[in-house]
């Protein structure tokens, strides 16, 4: 009983990219919550270029309707592990539609990013994963891939939701991925607090289409273009 916006061009453009982007929040997925991530022109931008991109909606009860409270602890290993089997589902889905293995960029804010970190860590097919403000604080075990890079934002020490203090689950994930010797960007936006930056999502297409090159904002660490994505 759940639900996923899914947003796509013509199968030329999207069997030469191959790559799907997954944006992840702890409210439904629409068209408007996702401009306000990934900047105005972000989605349509990213379907002009062939790629897919998906916004699964929030866990649902029981019934298929409202929403569980509280429901994004589960990206935090306390519960179960429905948004890490729904996106594999979404993608096994897709593979098989369109009759390839998609490569998968995952981004997510607030609660999202703690879905979005989870399902990063667990799945080899994901190359890249974008955060906003947001985190977990025990990871699951890597799993080995050959190429990994993140980008990770956090407000400052009042970038905090509930008891989770984003600052230092951004800062911790972005250590934990370096440690893996992946690349990653680590953001701090001090003193923003909890919110997604424009500065981030000004470029946001740009850090997918050319990780390489891409000129982060002069809040981001440099770690990110240490060396080439292929």
């Amino acid at each position: 009983n759940r639900y996923a916006n899914i947003w796509y061009d013509s199968e030329k453009k999207i069997s030469e990219t191959k790559t799907t982007v997954f944006y992840w929040h702890g409210t439904n997925g629409n068209t408007e919550e996702i401009n306000v991530a990934m900047g105005q022109k972000g989605v349509q931008e990213l379907v002009d270029r062939g790629y897919i991109v998906v916004s699964p909606d929030h866990i649902r009860n029981a019934d298929g309707s409202g929403t569980l409270d509280y429901s994004w602890y589960i990206a935090n290993g306390s519960r179960l592990n429905y948004d890490v089997i729904f996106g594999d589902l979404i993608v096994q889905c897709l593979n098989v539609k369109f009759k390839t293995n998609f490569k998968v960029i995952t981004t997510g804010f607030s609660a999202g990013a703690m879905q979005s970190a989870l399902w990063s860590f667990q799945n080899k097919d994901i190359i890249g994963t974008i955060l906003y403000s947001g985190g977990i604080f025990h990871l699951p075990q890597f799993v080995p891939r050959q190429n990994f890079w993140s980008v990770i934002t956090h407000g400052g020490i009042t970038d905090v939701r509930g008891d989770f203090n984003f600052m230092k689950t951004g800062i911790h994930i972005h250590n934990k991925v370096l440690k893996l010797r992946s690349k990653s960007a680590l953001c701090d936006f001090t003193p923003q607090g909890h919110g997604i930056h424009k500065e981030i999502t000004n470029i946001f297409t740009d850090i997918i289409f050319d990780q390489e090159n891409i000129l982060l904002p002069k809040q981001c660490s440099k770690d990110f273009t240490s060396s080439k994505i292929e």
